[in-house]
């Protein structure tokens, strides 16, 4: 759920925003930034957002996604680099967590290995070789053939 037009925003969003204008990022509560990052991470879908952060119901993470959205949107605003630094936080959690709560040691590797493509730890090698090739021309290959021949024979 998206704020209305900000052209023409309704008395409830003009108060949320004016409660909010004193927050600070060390101001916002721990689920507030966990809102926010997840809120980036998934396409800007605040009421999953708030399913995924707060312990509620559909009914109250719908008013609750509405409400921060009115609330945290500046913040958006003041670091246009905040989607992708919160997309790398969340998707390098979201990996170490799998691979911690993986079942079966193949599961475990690989979000591990996911882990280190992301740090860069890896890096794909690319074998570059050189192959001299003399001119050949078709009495050569005729006689290198014929001297097969002879060594088969």
């Amino acid at each position: 759920m998206k704020p209305r037009d900000s052209n023409n925003p309704s008395p409830y969003e003009e108060r949320v925003r004016e409660q909010s204008k004193h927050l600070t990022w060390t101001s916002l509560t721990r689920k507030q930034k966990r809102w926010l990052k997840e809120y980036v991470s998934n396409g800007f879908d605040a009421k999953n957002a708030a399913l995924f952060v707060y312990n509620c119901n559909e009914k109250s993470a719908g008013h609750i996604g509405y409400e921060n959205t009115i609330k945290l949107e500046r913040f958006l605003e003041i670091d246009p680099d905040l989607d992708v630094k919160l997309t790398n936080e969340w998707i390098t959690a979201k990996i170490l967590k799998e691979a911690e709560k993986a079942k079966t040691s193949r599961d475990r590797l690989r979000a591990l290995e996911l882990l280190g493509k992301t740090r860069a730890m890896f890096k794909d090698h690319q074998v570059n070789e050189t192959v001299e090739r003399k001119e050949e021309t078709t009495e050569s290959l005729t006689k290198e053939f014929q001297e097969l021949i002879k060594s088969v024979n």
